[in-house]
């Protein structure tokens, strides 16, 4: 299979049990964020009012407000707590895993990486990429 970079990065939940509906996160390691995912996420449950409809939507931190919804998760069916997302328009992947009890999470980015038709729908891409255990255990 071939190699593509990827960027791993942890994050932890900071606000454990203050919303029913929304989980703040706050990067761990590395200390300094990659330029396309900010130091603090806001991922809070979708309402169903997209088209597209993601299980979740993910917001930046921007000086003391939150972003617009920068990319919807969509679960992936393999084993675990994975969930796809992209970036800039369909250009770089990302894959979202959340530890068990989802105060922990890894994201990985494959930046300038976008596997899929960017017409696709998300959902359908959630349900083709199942090789993305490959993929997140290349070194």
């Amino acid at each position: 299979m071939a190699t593509h970079d990827k960027i791993e990065l942890l994050y932890k939940e900071i606000n454990r049990g203050c919303y029913s509906t929304v989980k703040h996160y706050e990067l761990v390691k590395p200390k300094r964020p990659h330029p396309l995912i900010a130091k603090f996420l806001n991922i809070q449950d979708a309402r169903g009012y997209s088209k597209s409809k993601p299980r979740s939507w993910v917001k930046y931190k921007i000086g003391e407000n939150w972003s617009t919804p920068v990319t919807g998760l969509f679960q992936i069916p393999i084993q675990g707590y994975f969930f796809n997302g992209d970036l800039d328009q369909k250009n770089h992947l990302v894959i979202f895993e959340f530890s068990v009890t989802g105060h922990q999470l890894k994201i990985t980015l494959f930046p300038n990486f976008y596997p899929f038709d960017k017409n696709w729908h998300p959902i359908t891409v959630s349900k083709r990429i199942p090789f993305i255990k490959g993929l997140l255990n290349d070194k």
